[in-house]
């Protein structure tokens, strides 16, 4: 359970070796795809942007192999989640990844905390709102968005939405 002290950590891993944080790192991944909470031994952000918004939508997450969405609401609703792990600091890219896809109803960007990957701001956008923002990048043949804060202001806010469910697992 998540406790309001983000920093609780039952390890200190700036005790631990560079190796030792390694093995930590794919140790946590393994069991959090034994748990159902991650899909894949990626990067976690993407399949734990899913998880959330999957259990805060009370929907399901479509197949893996599915391009143009991840969740599917009860009500029939195509969700596509794109999530990235803001860093303020200058150090790495704060696109979100290509869309390739066009097969979906909104789109729910999940801003995580590069620290901890807590929901700092969540945002569903309509495919209106996606296509007026996003721009074609011939060279990878996709689409990109910044989820800076005014395109994050055309959704519905939905962050309280996704620290409930982060808090409920």
């Amino acid at each position: 359970m998540m406790t309001a002290d983000s920093n609780a950590l039952p390890v200190r891993v700036e005790d631990l070796s560079v190796l030792e944080i390694m093995r930590l790192h794919r140790q946590t991944l393994h069991e959090l795809l034994k748990r159902g909470i991650v899909r894949t031994l990626n990067q976690p952000q993407g399949d734990w942007a899913e998880t959330l918004v999957k259990f805060a939508y009370d929907g399901r997450l479509a197949e893996k192999s599915e391009k143009g969405f991840d969740v599917i609401t009860p009500d029939g609703t195509r969700l596509q989640v794109k999530a990235r792990a803001i860093d303020h600091q200058g150090v790495g890219s704060n696109t979100i990844s290509y869309i390739r896809s066009w097969d979906f109803d909104a789109m729910v960007i999940v801003l995580l905390d590069p620290n901890d990957l807590s929901v700092g701001r969540a945002s569903e956008l309509s495919r209106e709102i996606v296509d007026d923002n996003a721009r074609f990048v011939e060279h990878v043949n996709g689409h990109t968005l910044v989820p800076n804060d005014a395109l994050m202001s055309e959704g519905i806010d939905v962050t309280d939405r996704l620290r409930t469910a982060a808090c409920s697992l």
